[in-house]
């Protein structure tokens, strides 16, 4: 089996990453207005998603 080490983030870019992410949500809650039954699930599941990622931000 190969050796598969991880490759860190690269530190520059959190702050874009993190507005993406903020960007990203905003837009999902809009979608939401609109959404029902299985698509509405997802898109508060991914939501839940990127809170979890906004928390742990700057974390690692």
């Amino acid at each position: 089996m190969p050796d598969i080490t991880p490759i860190p983030n690269d530190g520059a870019n959190d702050v874009e990453r993190l507005k993406k992410t903020i960007d990203n949500k905003r837009a999902a809650q809009e979608a939401m207005k609109f959404a029902k039954g299985d698509e509405l699930k997802a898109i508060q599941e991914k939501n839940e998603r990127r809170e979890e990622a906004m928390r742990n931000f700057g974390k690692y």
